[in-house]
């Protein structure tokens, strides 16, 4: 089935999009996912853009419960998983190359099992063989692993990192105590919070 003419590039939903303008050899597997070539020189659907057109509408799932977060079945693959806590465009897309998953289809046309080894994925992106730049807690201060934590996870250790700096009472964590601003902005004419003053005039 010829969807293209072989001189017409294959389409790309985050082309041209910030940290995406240059083809990388992510961006080359995943047209590899979209078409494969024919002898021909023509370029045909592959089967993974083929079951799109065999799954009918009972498989289709209004809501869809990724890492414990409900998504709408409406968005597509790339963008609903950013919805999940933890989760960016890049390693969504990461995540939909690995798995070799279409990023344009419909979140709600996902099976369980393809579910599954999105969570599996998610929960140890670096044993799947993702860079370890792309976590975001690397060398875990208790395990000194690299891991990805999204969800509820994600929430509670960025509220027990805090406490912790509050408990040792380091300089960030006194600054957290007093509701202040920690990374070392001015504070003269910005951050106020609750009964502000205004400006004084010199007499």
């Amino acid at each position: 089935m010829t969807v293209r003419s072989p001189c017409t590039p294959p389409p790309s939903r985050v082309a041209g999009r910030r940290g995406f303008a240059g083809r990388t050899h992510w961006a080359a597997a995943l047209d590899d996912n979209y078409y494969k070539h024919t002898p021909e020189g023509e370029q045909s659907l592959t089967p993974v853009r083929m079951r799109l057109y065999s799954m009918s509408e009972q498989d289709y799932r209004h809501i869809v419960r990724v890492a414990n977060r409900d998504i709408d079945g409406q968005e597509n693959l790339l963008e609903g998983l950013t919805r999940i806590r933890g989760v960016g465009l890049r390693l969504a897309r990461a995540v939909v190359v690995k798995l070799g998953l279409d990023p344009s289809m419909r979140l709600g046309y996902l099976t369980d099992e393809e579910v599954s080894q999105i969570e599996g994925l998610l929960a140890d992106p670096v044993a799947t063989g993702i860079p370890e730049w792309y976590v975001n807690r690397p060398r875990d201060r208790r395990s000194g692993r690299m891991l990805h934590l999204t969800g509820a996870d994600l929430e509670f250790a960025h509220r027990s990192d805090i406490d912790r700096l509050k408990r040792i009472r380091c300089w960030r964590g006194i600054r957290h105590a007093l509701g202040l601003k920690v990374r070392g902005q001015h504070t003269r004419t910005t951050g106020r919070r609750g009964m502000t003053v205004g400006v004084s005039r010199k007499k």
